[in-house]
């Protein structure tokens, strides 16, 4: 593996945990937000729901085959509130959210590796997918929250911002162009071997997989790290 110019991370469960690794925990926190009586709070087009079926949360969390971004409220209209307003949609939007970022905690060494990697001389950057088709503008704003790792990054990213959710290589092909890179010249890290691995593959990048689940099988034409310290490492070792 050569050395790239530029280093892409992937945000959520790479450098921030949040407690939606699985479809399962995504499953469980939509549910218990939208059954919390307190997530409407003084909302007028859209009533808390005593209850939501099983299909109608997999039809939440359901993503376009093609990765097409679905908006946040779109979602809500179609599944679950047809006539929710606007100003409820981003309110609600707002304390969902809210409430993700609560639970969220950078990983172990992620300041410490995107200082060093930025002071090595490569160019870095954030693409990141949102869940649920949350608002790329929040995002971007917890992402800066975190200013150790936002002003070590020339680039922070996410599906909204380009229309295109990873693998989509028109997710990866945005980034690059804003970073004015070629896609060779480019390495992704991420947690997702579909969305981040042969994301980047196919958008031709480099691409390392951030596994943290040793029992997991592992590809052997792929580079793997089990820490966020290893990337240090790897580049040392492609100098």
């Amino acid at each position: 593996m050569s050395n790239p110019g530029a280093i892409i991370f992937d945000w959520g469960n790479t450098l921030c945990d949040y407690p939606l690794r699985t479809e399962a925990e995504q499953i469980e926190f939509l549910h218990d937000f939208l059954i919390d009586p307190s997530s409407f709070t003084g909302l007028a087009t859209v009533p808390a729901p005593r209850s939501i079926a099983s299909a109608t949360l997999q039809a939440l969390n359901r993503e376009r085959e093609d990765c097409r971004v679905i908006s946040f409220a779109d979602r809500l209209r179609c599944a679950l509130a047809p006539d929710m307003d606007d100003a409820d949609a981003r309110v609600l939007e707002l304390r969902l959210c809210n409430r993700i970022f609560a639970g969220g905690q950078l990983m172990p060494g992620a300041e410490k590796v995107i200082t060093t990697v930025h002071r090595m001389g490569y160019r870095t950057a954030i693409l990141s997918n949102t869940p649920w088709g949350t608002s790329h503008t929040l995002w971007r704003a917890e992402v800066a929250r975190h200013t150790n790792v936002s002003r070590n990054c020339d680039l922070v990213m996410f599906c909204g911002d380009c229309g295109y959710r990873k693998p989509s290589k028109a997710a990866f092909d945005a980034c690059l162009d804003f970073l004015r890179e070629a896609p060779d010249n480019v390495m992704m890290v991420g947690d997702s071997f579909r969305s981040d691995v042969l994301g980047a593959r196919g958008a031709g990048c480099q691409a390392v997989w951030f596994c943290r689940d040793a029992s997991l099988p592992k590809d052997k034409s792929v580079a793997v790290m089990t820490t966020l310290d290893d990337i240090i490492t790897l580049l040392g070792e492609g100098a």
